[in-house]
């Protein structure tokens, strides 16, 4: 019987990780993607300049000095429209 028992618990730990990994990752702040801003969480409450900007990628016209890229550009390569940072 000690020997299921410490059969059994070699095969609930691992799981029990795996699911404590999957619900640390699942429950990270929320990226901003409102169809107009797509931001990551370090960058959506930070002041923003009202200032006719230019996407660095495509040139196109942005209604902000304050980010790098249209969401057109952050959109397609998955990053956040002020700092540039992945979302991975």
């Amino acid at each position: 019987m000690k020997y299921f028992r410490r059969i059994t618990l070699c095969a609930l730990l691992p799981t029990f990780l795996l699911v404590l990994c999957f619900l640390v990752n699942c429950t990270g702040e929320p990226w901003v993607d409102d169809g107009n801003r797509y931001l990551c969480p370090e960058c959506k409450d930070l002041l923003v300049l009202h200032e006719l900007g230019e996407c660095e990628r495509c040139g196109a016209e942005i209604s902000t000095i304050s980010y790098k890229y249209c969401y057109d550009c952050a959109k397609e390569h998955n990053c956040c429209q002020r700092c540039g940072i992945a979302r991975w």
